[in-house]
């Protein structure tokens, strides 16, 4: 489907992304610290403090449950964190911040290779608008570094698929780097190894079906050493800062595997104004968020985009055309596998789209397929029409990017209009699940506290972290709501409703509440459950 030329497509796409590259250095200090953002860096250091005492200092292997988690990204992180002239949390969001930079970059490059330079443009503004892409890129440092491995290894699987077997060395590697960097960072990236090995059979079914079997062990053989160099850079980036797997690889791999689809913890999660446990969710709980979640153009798009791409991958199929063909393939696999599984097995859910985010790339990737191929069908039959659609999908694209840039840090909380923006969605669906807020909540409540010197004491609803650093000197946190002046909670299980007291003051986005605070010092009551707390004391 590639179309030569188009060279003004590929000048507008690395337009765009030096402006997004702008974009990340100018805003990248402005966010929060969200929830797991403390634990994560904590686990990196731990990392860090293991490998450098000698490994005497064990703590890595009982903190939480992180030990289920590679530590390819928040190592990496907290070392950078060392020699940056950033704050550790300013630093750890500028690195996520490009990987999810890397994400887009990877969006455009496997669009472009598989339907030229308009595909891959459409793919970099789709995702780029994206606002639960968008957003969670500066705050999100296990999610996004994942998704940006996961459509290189995606691209770089189709690489060696159409070359196999006289496999380039430089490619073979690089389809290596970025599997093992997903499975580094979530050990569910070794679906792309499987899906690498279908992408192997399906070789054999449609290019070698009528070659003996004997031709196919020769051929697999004179391949050897490049799919060793794919397997290599995987093992090592999976493993290399991951102490809880050193002792025992592969079984950690397989305990890791099993203990993350399915999660043992279960919490309240909220679906149309229900809560459901994490473990019971009805069915449609993942196509519901994304339906409400992802912007209007990007689901129009891929709407359109599959059946398009599915008529593309037929006829690639029957061309021999191996780019599309094996690209198409690896995409609906990306997609299709890990959301299958998750509602096979019933695994656990909670956080809207969140452990997700890797497929929006691959989404992003078909609906750029799909309207490029619209466009390309219409530029024959019916040029007239070209600009009703290139002014319908600039209006989408705007539309996406005024969301992006105005609910900005709280971008990731982002609904379209089908749920009514963020407005509509409140107490219905997850929106600031991550206690974001809580950064804008802490510097009100120093205003609100004045010039004085008076200390004053605040209970924190959820992750004490997330608060802590922004509040003044004054303020000292407690664990017992019956010690606190002051109440500090998100909009999440109705907590910011059990305490009855008079509010000092709401953090808004998009006409939501992203946080709430109250005036505990003349009392309060307590309607229903205790609002809980995630204490600082007793960390290892």
């Amino acid at each position: 489907m590639q179309s030569p030329g188009h060279p003004v497509y590929d000048r507008i796409a690395w337009a765009v992304m030096l402006v997004l590259l702008g974009a990340v250095l100018a805003a990248f200090r402005i966010p929060g610290l969200a929830w797991d953002d403390h634990f994560q860096s904590h686990y990196g250091d731990l990392i860090l403090a293991y490998i450098e005492s000698g490994f005497s200092d064990d703590r890595v292997f009982t903190y939480a449950n992180l030990g289920l988690y590679g530590g390819l990204f928040d190592a990496i992180a907290q070392f950078a964190v060392r020699f940056s002239p950033f704050s550790a949390l300013d630093t750890r969001h500028l690195l996520s911040a490009l990987a999810g930079l890397a994400g887009l970059i990877g969006a455009w490059r496997f669009a472009r290779y598989l339907g030229g330079a308009r595909a891959g443009l459409l793919a970099l503004l789709l995702l780029a608008v994206t606002p639960s892409f968008a957003g969670h890129a500066f705050i999100n440092v296990k999610d996004i570094p994942f998704a940006a491995a996961y459509v290189w290894a995606l691209y770089f699987a189709t690489r060696t698929a159409v070359a196999f077997p006289e496999i380039p060395v430089h490619v073979a590697v690089l389809a290596g780097v970025a599997a093992g960097a997903a499975m580094g960072v979530r050990i569910g990236g070794v679906l792309l190894l499987g899906y690498m090995a279908l992408l192997l059979t399906q070789h054999y079914v449609w290019v070698r079906a009528r070659e003996t079997l004997r031709g196919w062990v020769s051929e697999l053989a004179s391949a050897a050493g490049a799919i060793l160099m794919v397997l290599l850079p995987a093992f090592v980036l999976t493993f290399v800062l991951w102490p809880a797997s050193w002792a025992n690889p592969l079984l950690m791999a397989f305990v890791a595997l099993v203990e993350t689809t399915r999660f043992s913890i279960v919490i309240d999660v909220l679906l149309d104004g229900v809560y459901y446990p994490s473990d019971g969710l009805p069915w449609h709980y993942l196509f519901t968020y994304f339906a409400l979640k992802l912007p209007e153009i990007l689901l129009l798009a891929a709407g359109a985009g599959l059946p398009l791409t599915l008529m593309l991958w037929w006829r690639a199929l029957k061309a021999s055309d191996r780019p599309l063909g094996f690209g198409l393939s690896v995409i609906y696999m990306g997609i299709l596998i890990p959301v299958g599984y998750a509602l096979a097995a019933g695994s656990s859910h909670y956080d809207g789209v969140r452990h997700f985010l890797f497929i929006l790339p691959p989404l992003a990737i078909i609906g750029a397929l799909g309207l490029a191929t619209l466009w390309a069908w219409l530029e024959e039959r019916n040029p007239a029409s070209l600009g009703l659609i290139a002014a319908f999908v600039a209006f989408g694209l705007a539309m996406g990017a005024v969301r992006v840039v105005q609910l900005f840090p709280y971008t990731y909380a982002s609904f379209n209009a089908f749920a009514g923006g963020l407005r509509g969605a409140e107490g219905r669906f997850e929106t600031d699940y991550w206690a974001l807020g809580y950064k804008d909540a802490a510097k009100m409540l120093t205003r609100h506290m004045g010039m004085g010197e008076k200390p004053y004491t605040v209970y924190v609803c959820g992750p004490q972290p997330s608060a802590a650093p922004f509040l003044d000197a004054r303020a000292r946190i407690v664990d017992d709501i019956e010690e606190a002046d002051f109440f500090i909670c998100l909009p999440r299980w109705g907590y910011d409703d059990a305490v009855q007291a008079p509010v000092v003051g709401e953090i808004l986005a998009g006409g939501a509440r992203m946080a709430v605070i109250k005036d505990l010092r003349s009392g309060f009551d307590i309607v229903g459950a205790k609002p809980k707390t995630l204490s600082l004391k007793g960390q290892n």
